[in-house]
């Protein structure tokens, strides 16, 4: 079976959840003898010729893609997020750049043979459904593969993490939730944050911005902190909230999205914030979790959540097992 995995740049080069997924699940396809191919090619998206599956992901798609894309292929089309689900919890009806990205996630979903999505409670997949479109939850991984390997030990050492919290965001970005963990800084003289990428956060006091780090940089350092929050207004499903209760640190999340999710794997040292809005109540959250989550306890925690969680191959599986049952019957 030969297979393309289509984004509008090379995932090799720029380190982001999408990225990760796409590489991890190549990885993991040609484990299964499955030829995988990646192209940023609009033509080569568009006709398709001599692939067996083309998979496209989210609102990354090139113009005319809904006249112009040629029918052959099976086409896949992941949804990671939803860009209402991001207006939703922003607040940002008006912003025109969330609505040309709905409009390209339907687009995406419509010219699709199947609709795959990281988790069901995405409306475009759950209306794709409700129209007896074919569809395949695959869930997303603990286990992902970066561009490169462990940080060499000079970086290592200069993004020490002990004692603070980590944080997924940017200064600018309200999706993350930054300004609630800020709010909680600024009562607080005894957290400390780290923002991974942390873009705008450079001069602020008791927070560190790590910079980008690929999942192996990050799998490394984690260990060294308190654990992991995640006070978002809207998430897909977090790769950092799956990475972080694999390697056993706890995590303090917002009950949104396909993080909610997570939950049917009981995963342990996961707790909810109770309101992410309150200061007070937002320390309160992280004290409680460092309490009930030891760091005596961390390798047996990540023990249980490494056997518990989803990991790339079954994810891969899941999907590859859809495509098979889809992709043969058209076959000579």
């Amino acid at each position: 079976m030969r297979w393309l995995e289509w984004l509008p740049h090379d995932p090799h080069k720029l380190i982001g959840g999408i990225e990760t997924h796409v590489l991890s699940m190549a990885a993991c396809l040609r484990a299964r003898g499955v030829s995988v191919e990646f192209s940023s090619d609009p033509e080569v998206l568009l006709q398709g010729q001599g692939y067996d599956v083309i998979r496209t992901h989210g609102d990354l798609l090139p113009k005319g893609y809904f006249w112009k894309v040629k029918r052959g292929p099976l086409r896949v089309h992941t949804l990671h997020g939803s860009a209402l689900g991001k207006m939703h919890g922003q607040k940002e009806w008006h912003r025109f750049r969330h609505i040309k990205s709905f409009l390209r996630e339907t687009v995406g979903v419509w010219r699709a043979d199947l609709i795959a999505t990281i988790h069901p409670a995405l409306g475009l997949f759950r209306l794709g459904r409700v129209f007896g479109r074919p569809t395949v939850v695959h869930w997303n991984g603990w286990d992902g593969i970066g561009a490169s390997a462990s940080p060499a030990p000079d970086r290592a050492e200069s993004l020490n993490w002990s004692g603070s919290w980590v944080l997924a965001g940017r200064l600018a970005d309200r999706m993350k939730g930054a300004d609630r963990a800020f709010r909680a800084v600024g009562q607080s003289s005894d957290l400390q944050l780290v923002l991974v990428p942390g873009d705008g956060v450079q001069n602020r006091s008791r927070v560190l911005s790590a910079g980008r780090l690929n999942p192996a940089e990050i799998r490394d350092l984690l260990p060294q902190s308190n654990g992991l929050v995640l006070p978002s207004r809207y998430e897909g499903l977090s790769l950092l909230l799956l990475e972080a209760l694999a390697a056993g640190v706890p995590v303090v999340a917002s009950r949104v999205g396909g993080n909610l999710f997570v939950e049917q794997c009981q995963p342990r040292g996961l707790q909810w914030f109770t309101d992410p809005d309150d200061p007070a109540a937002f320390l309160e959250d992280l004290q409680r979790a460092q309490a009930q989550n030891p760091r005596t306890e961390r390798g047996a925690r990540a023990e249980w959540n490494q056997a518990h969680l989803w990991n790339w191959q079954q994810c891969t599986d899941l999907l590859l097992e859809r495509v098979q049952a889809m992709v043969n019957p058209r076959r000579p």
